[in-house]
């Protein structure tokens, strides 16, 4: 096996991922900075104020069902908080509630104790007539009153869990992060993409198993860059754009590559043959003859 194909595949895949590099965009997670961590720190101490007054609450009154329910609903509350991972609010300056974080997914308390007990489709139906409705608001809602009932809390309890997110702007080094992490994956992608094209040309002309490793390396290469592509801040349209052209030449010439460096080896092994049927060919037989005696005989044919 020859390595150095092989090292010089690597070497390109390796140099086009540091090119890409994914690591800049962990910078700008809102929760890193410290405004991050005193925000959830904030929703954090709201919970531990939450879970009290649900304990203390007196359920006497409630079914055996609904405590059962209940009991489930705070302790799910109680890894919520634990977890820290909440919404955040990029659109208002004032504190705003959020049912699903539009950028992460992240539920707020209220969506995510919905969706434990297997209403998401109450989370989806809420979030896309009013993502940031307060629960007051929620109180003729029938399928909410329901919901509620069933996990024996009131309306009053689900609005106290509830509460608004203050307003996060990423700091400007932060947004000079991405969008530097941006720059380099453009420039990555178009080196990929470039040498991509550049193989599929010289393909053409020249069937050399070099120009197929290029063009696996780059494809190779576009994968790799597609599954780093910067998401900090969510994936804008240019970013969507040149993820999907890196998907799609990158599995296409590598996918062109292999087959047609599976053929060449399979066209060299079929010229081999002759040239071993031609050897083949030649043949030494010993003769006894009552006239000429013992001797060679010895055929070629052509």
């Amino acid at each position: 096996m020859r390595l150095r194909p092989i090292l010089t595949a690597v070497v390109t895949i390796a140099l086009l991922s540091v090119v890409a590099g994914s690591s800049p965009g962990v910078a700008a997670i809102p929760g890193t900075s410290s405004a991050g961590r005193m925000e959830v720190e904030r929703i954090q101490r709201h919970f531990d104020s939450v879970l009290v007054e649900l304990h203390a609450r007196d359920v006497a009154s409630l079914a055996a069902e609904q405590r059962s329910h209940r009991f489930a609903l705070v302790e799910t509350l109680r890894a919520y908080r634990d977890r820290g991972l909440f919404p955040r609010n990029y659109d208002f300056a004032e504190p705003t509630p959020y049912f699903i974080d539009r950028r992460t997914g992240v539920l707020c308390a209220v969506a995510h104790l919905m969706d434990a007990t297997g209403r998401r489709d109450l989370v989806n139906r809420i979030a896309a007539r009013d993502n940031n409705v307060w629960v007051p608001a929620l109180a003729g809602d029938r399928d909410v009153g329901a919901w509620l009932a069933e996990q024996g809390i009131t309306l009053a309890e689900a609005a106290r869990i509830q509460l608004p997110y203050e307003s996060f702007e990423p700091t400007p080094p932060m947004r000079a992060a991405a969008g530097s992490a941006r720059i380099r994956y453009f420039a990555g992608s178009a080196a990929a993409l470039s040498a991509s094209a550049a193989a599929m040309a010289m393909r053409d002309g020249k069937r050399g198993r070099s120009v197929d490793l290029l063009g696996a390396a780059a494809g190779l290469g576009s994968i790799v860059l597609a599954a780093n592509a910067p998401r900090d801040g969510g994936m804008t349209p240019a970013v969507t754009t040149v993820t999907a052209a890196n998907v799609g030449v990158g599995v296409a010439g590598l996918l062109f590559s292999v087959f047609h460096m599976s053929r060449s080896a399979g066209q060299s092994r079929q010229v081999a043959t002759p040239e071993r049927d031609e050897r083949a060919r030649l043949s030494v037989t010993p003769t006894m003859s009552p006239s000429e005696g013992a001797g060679l005989s010895v055929a070629v044919r052509f």
